[in-house]
């Protein structure tokens, strides 16, 4: 495959970029390429998207080296290749020098795709390096602001805890002047009822390298107030990049306030949420339960709502839903909006799915500020079934909605079927159907259409009435159903496949129209089923569109054949209309048909649609039925005839336009009967049209009408020699003939060349 590339070419001697351009087809490159060879020129092309640049060195009013400084002193980073006629070794490097990617002899231009290959590699692995570049600056910078800005605090101690390096968000929180603590043991700012405790933990942290100890504990503010923290310290100690003990904390003190205003509020809380029905959970800000009511509780699976207290919902529900529940709180906290009213799915302890209509607020501390989240719910599952019903009446209505513009829009009885089965799976829920249409010559029914099968078993069907079940559904025009298909597989020995396909259930319901059996409609399951009464009524009524539909295709059918048998009838017609005109302007034996013929040969030759070859085939059976309103005198006149006789001959195409317009059905067939005297050159009749203007069907029977006029013996003179009839065509192409026209007729009788002469018939 070749290489697309965006070149510039600077250059005064066309025929030197075109060497260029060839070397570098052979490479393998598709060049998309501009020449240039004036500054000016070249300035404005270089804010194109270009891939290269193909430089001359010397053109008249420019030269290559000036160009390679003008980019580089612009910034752009476009590979660039000088070519010579001749150039030395001083001048060679100089280029080099000025950041050329490489210079080429023209002599020696064989070379020109590896060297655009290279310059075009070095470009990527400059991209590349800059890239890298840039992404490391980019890391570095992040690394250094979430460092200067992140919220929780770093601090890196020594085994003896010695304060060595703190980050900026220590300063902040806790108040202190910058570097004020280093140096110093880290003990000297906590809180003495917490001072052992913590000790004790340091101490066993420094014992384990790579260990981890996490605990809360109080740090004194500059202010003289006790802050209350939440930690994790790792032993870094044997990391050479560190060398330290890593203590990341963060200030939980709003958090332990927060805790401290629940707690003292509780039992009032308790009493008015366990008085109402409507279940009501709170969160802290981390997301961990901190109360709820009874029923909430039972909901859960607890009997006490206090075993739910300091748990999260991963403990409490599958984890598809708990991710989904943590979003919305997070959502409530983190924008302080309420989320009201919002449907979630739930699943209870005993499996079933039940419908929650949910309600969250944010939950606020005394002074305002969003400590947690508070939801409610309540249980909406049967409304939402009775909602979930009326949407799938709906569908089914809507399903049976598509079918009945199916029926009436299309009369592809297949189309129509694939879209009822398609319905019929995707509405019923089942897993496979089938169509089998009766045969009344056979007395049997015949597979149609199948939609969810894995292997070909039902699509040999042929069932006498009265055998298997659909052959028992359409005798008795009644419904079967088999609950289990496993215990009875004698009934489909009509296929040896079908136990391959592993269904359990089924459904076999008679297709009625007028009261006539169409057929059967088959319904599979692959698992056991129960049908609702919703679900019967429903696929009876899939039933009934489909025995409409096979009733509307065998009525299209009889109206098809009908069609063609009027369409044969038509055409006999118009057959036995040319015979009587021939034979009444005495043409030659078999004239209409040969040029009938040989007018379809030369028009699929010129790749004329098939389609439209039917209305030439009878526009050239009647190209002289206009002939009819010339009177026997003129017509059949043995000499010339006169200026006045010649005006009223030259009437005959305006006749069969006349004769032939009221006929709808000849409408399409008029171009050659109205057209066939008309010339190239405008001088023909009866409207003097000219080139294209000319109807193509009409230029092209005017050629093979005249070829084989004058190939034939007529009343009043002797056929021409074939060799004068070809003169006389070649002669008047772009005269009374379309030249295209007339050049396709002689390859299509074998001559390839008209102006040579030659080739026959």
């Amino acid at each position: 495959m070749s290489i697309p590339l965006r070149v510039l070419i600077l250059e005064d001697r066309p025929v030197d970029a075109e060497l260029l351009l060839r070397e570098l087809r052979q490479a393998g490159f598709d060049p998309e390429w501009q020449q240039v060879e004036t500054e000016e020129e070249y300035l404005v092309a270089l804010h194109s998207s270009l891939d290269i640049i193909l430089s001359d060195y010397s053109l008249p009013q420019f030269d290559g080296l000036s160009a390679l400084r003008l980019l580089r002193t612009r910034g752009f980073d476009i590979p660039f290749i000088l070519i010579s006629g001749t150039i030395g070794e001083e001048v060679a490097v100089e280029c080099i020098k000025q950041g050329a990617a490489d210079y080429l002899l023209k002599d020696r231009l064989t070379r020109l795709g590896s060297a655009v290959t290279n310059a075009l590699e070095q470009k990527r692995l400059r991209d590349e390096r800059k890239q890298a570049e840039e992404t490391l600056r980019a890391s570095e910078k992040r690394f250094r602001t979430l460092i200067e800005n992140g919220l929780d605090d770093i601090s890196l101690l020594t085994a003896d805890g010695t304060l060595i390096w703190e980050s900026p968000s220590v300063i902040r929180n806790l108040a202190y002047a910058p570097n004020e603590f280093l140096g110093r043991n880290i003990f000297e700012l906590m809180h003495p009822d917490d001072l052992e405790q913590n000790q004790n933990l340091y101490a066993e942290l420094i014992q384990k390298p790579a260990s981890r100890q996490s605990g809360t504990f109080r740090l004194r503010h500059s202010d003289g107030t006790w802050r209350w923290v939440e930690a994790i310290a790792s032993n870094m100690l044997n990391e050479p990049s560190v060398q330290a003990i890593v203590i990341n904390y963060r200030d939980i003190t709003e958090r332990k306030q927060a805790e401290e205003a629940l707690r003292a509020s509780k039992l009032i809380i308790e009493g008015i949420i366990n008085a109402i029905p409507v279940r009501v959970f709170w969160k802290d800000k981390n997301l961990v339960y901190l109360g709820c009511n009874v029923v909430f509780a039972h909901d859960k699976g607890f009997t006490d709502p206090k075993e739910v207290i300091g748990k999260d919902d991963y403990q409490m529900a599958p984890r598809d839903q708990a991710e989904l529940y943590r979003d919305d709180d997070r959502q409530v906290i983190e924008s302080g909006r309420s989320k009201l009213f919002i449907e979630e799915p739930q699943t209870t302890p005993e499996g079933n799915i039940i419908t929650l209509l949910t309600s969250k607020v944010p939950l606020r501390s005394s002074k305002g500020e969003i400590i947690g989240v508070i939801g409610t719910y309540m249980d909406i599952t049967e409304r939402k079934q009775a909602e979930e019903q009326t949407q799938r009446q709906l569908q089914r209505l809507a399903a049976l909605r598509a079918i009945d513009q199916a029926i009436a829009g299309s009369m592809d009885v297949n189309f129509v079927f694939k879209v009822i089965l398609d319905r019929v799976i995707s509405q019923l829920a089942v897993d496979a159907a089938v169509i089998l249409l009766y045969n009344p010559a056979a007395q049997a029914l015949e597979y149609s259409t199948g939609r969810g099968f894995r292997t070909e078993a039902l699509q040999h069907t042929r069932l006498p009435l009265g055998e298997g079940y659909a052959g028992r559904a359409a005798q008795a025009r009644q419904m079967v159903h088999i609950p289990d298909l496993q215990g009875r597989k004698t009934d489909f020995l009509r296929s040896p496949t079908f136990s391959q396909e592993g269904f359990v259930s089924y459904f076999g319901v008679p297709l009625i129209a007028k009261g006539e059996i169409k057929g059967v409609l088959e319904v599979f399951h692959r698992a056991a089923f129960e049908a609702e009464a919703e679900w019967l009524n429903f696929l009876e009524m899939l039933a009934g569109q489909t025995a409409i539909a096979t009733d509307n295709a065998a009525l299209f059918k009889g109206l098809q054949l009908s069609n063609i048998e009027l369409t044969m009838a038509y055409d006999a017609t118009i057959e036995g209309w040319s015979r009587a005109l021939d034979l009444r302007d005495k043409e030659t034996e078999g004239h209409t048909q040969r040029v009938t013929e040989m007018s379809q040969r030369l028009a699929r030759a010129m790749r004329i649609k098939e389609a439209e070859l039917i209305n030439m085939r009878r526009g050239a059976l009647l190209h002289d039925i206009g002939k009819m309103g010339v009177p026997d005198s003129i017509l059949l006149k043995p000499g010339e005839l006169t200026d006045e006789e010649w005006v009223v001959m030259r009437q005959h195409p305006q006749f069969a336009f006349d004769m032939l317009s009221p006929i709808a059905y000849l409408h399409s067939a008029l171009d050659i009967p109205y057209c066939h005297h008309e010339k190239w050159d405008g001088s023909g009749y009866p409207r003097g049209l000219k080139g294209e203007e000319i109807p193509l069907a009409a230029r092209i029977f005017a050629v093979v009408d005249v070829w084989d006029a004058l190939n034939s013996d007529r009343p009043y003179r002797p056929a021409w020699p074939e060799e004068k009839v070809r003169e006389y065509v070649r002669e008047q192409a772009g005269k009374h003939f379309d030249p295209q026209v007339v050049e396709a007729f002689f390859q299509m009788i074998g001559e390839n060349n008209p102006a040579q002469g030659g080739g026959g018939t």
